[in-house]
């Protein structure tokens, strides 16, 4: 049918909640020929099946469409506090990373600080370090492959630090580590210390 048939028949499923229903809004889901915002409809909709759905929604964090991931956070959250550990594993695949970020700005953070915090150390360590690789190639001319690879260098620092600062929020610690400085991106800077603890 049409899109807007589509997605009223995956929501009616979602409020019918029929155990039956699950496998067909499963399928709309793992349709990647199937419009974005059915695909979004379906993963919302997965929320109100539970844990069952718990697999589907994770898998879908990483979705190379932001619409469908979104929809994907949105039934992540409807599960609460059921999920905490399911979507702090997925911090450590990438493709992932942002949603499950996205997922936890709406958790109850109490119960993960010591996660997010260990999270932002490691994010902070790994900006850290491409940064100096970055200034390392950046100090030759850069042409060509080098130049190239000195952008990657500075674009994985820019990740990682954006990462790094966004779990701190989260994690809602204590006022002198939401201060931290921003790791600067500059030719002169040759070492940076920041307070992790």
């Amino acid at each position: 049918g049409n899109l807007e048939d589509r997605i009223s028949a995956i929501q009616a499923m979602a409020d019918w909640g029929d155990s039956e229903a699950l496998p067909l809004i499963e399928a709309e889901l793992n349709d990647l020929y199937a419009p974005s915002p059915v695909r979004r409809a379906a993963a919302m909709a997965l929320g109100s099946y539970g844990p069952r759905a718990m697999p589907f929604l994770l898998a879908t964090l990483a979705d190379s469409d932001p619409g469908v991931r979104e929809g994907a956070i949105q039934g992540l959250t409807q599960l609460g506090s059921q999920v905490v550990e399911a979507v702090l594993a997925k911090l450590s695949d990438p493709a992932a990373e942002v949603g499950a970020l996205q997922v936890i700005e709406h958790l109850p953070t109490q119960l993960i600080v010591d996660e997010l915090r260990s999270f932002a150390q490691t994010r902070i360590a790994s900006a850290l370090h491409y940064h100096h690789l970055w200034e390392l190639v950046s100090a030759y001319p850069t042409q060509g492959p080098l130049e190239l690879l000195a952008a990657s260098l500075h674009d994985c620092a820019r990740r990682d630090s954006r990462s790094h600062r966004r779990s701190l929020v989260q994690s809602l610690l204590p006022q002198r580590l939401l201060k931290m400085p921003q790791i600067p991106f500059n030719r002169g800077l040759r070492e940076t210390h920041l307070p992790l603890t």
